[in-house]
């Protein structure tokens, strides 16, 4: 915002630094003409571009245009790496067990319209970490410092195994956005948006299965239950939006298939 490049402004000055601060949007400075000898070089370059799912709104391919035509040899673009994650969650992660006791009344087709209209159009929620009924799987990474445009597309097979008993409903998927020692000797730190990590604005994206699988942690010589699948993303032909594919079963100790095999795709779009 203006107001903390007038800080940081501010700041520096405070500290007899000399520094010059540009507030604009990414977009904006991409469209000023080049100047001549490299002075357009800058040594920091701090965006927020993440959105729901990590890529939804399709703003990386500008800060990295803009990294490779401001950023000086040496610089740090902030943050540095990025990765996105899934892991198996219950039902009450999506919000739909509250329809089946409204004031004494059972209400589940209520339930069902919801989950319908979430289908046609993706789901951002806030999901407890309590709802976790598997590990978590990392399905993408990326190194902002060297990343290209049209990195954010993936296509990634997962496995991961129960922690809990339960009916997995809905895969839930996250980001972490890292400021890492490279750039920060001094202080590296993780922005994360687990479930178990304190909520934010990003919430988590939620891919809601047709039929729920049952999973189980295993215990005394059995084997946990597995989550096996692949989830893709890919820019959507809608403004700014992304698709997100999802193929994702359940697999015994006895290594039969557990429930149905779901397949979805998850829009999700600008309102």
């Amino acid at each position: 915002s203006e107001a903390m490049a007038g800080l940081a402004r501010a700041n520096a000055a405070a500290n007899g630094i000399s520094i010059t601060v540009a507030h604009a949007r990414v977009e904006e400075l991409l469209s000023l003409p080049g100047l001549p000898d490299g002075q357009t070089q800058v040594d920091v370059i701090v965006s927020e571009w993440m959105g729901y799912a990590l890529f939804f709104e399709c703003m990386l391919d500008a800060v990295l245009t803009a990294r490779d035509r401001f950023l000086r040899p040496g610089g740090a673009l902030l943050p540095d790496a990025v990765s996105v994650h899934v892991a198996g969650v219950s039902e009450v992660a999506c919000d739909l067990g509250f329809w089946k006791d409204v004031q004494g009344l059972d209400l589940a087709p209520c339930a069902a319209a919801a989950r319908a209209a979430r289908r046609s159009a993706g789901a951002v929620l806030p999901v407890d970490g309590a709802t976790l009924l598997t590990k978590a799987a990392t399905v993408h990474e990326l190194d902002l410092m060297v990343a290209s445009a049209g990195d954010a597309a993936f296509s990634t097979e997962f496995e991961v195994a129960a922690t809990a008993r339960g009916a997995v409903a809905a895969v839930a998927l996250w980001f972490d956005a890292r400021f890492t020692a490279r750039v920060c000797p001094d202080y590296p730190v993780t922005l994360s948006t687990a479930p178990t990590a304190p909520q934010t604005h990003w919430h988590q994206a939620v891919l809601e299965l047709e039929e729920a699988i049952d999973v189980s942690p295993g215990g005394e010589g059995g084997a946990a239950t597995l989550l096996r699948g692949r989830v893709s993303l890919a820019r959507a032909p809608s403004h700014r939006g992304v698709d997100v594919s999802l193929e994702v079963e359940g697999m015994g100790a006895d290594g039969k298939r557990v429930g149905a095999r779901a397949v979805g795709l998850f829009p999700f779009v600008m309102s």
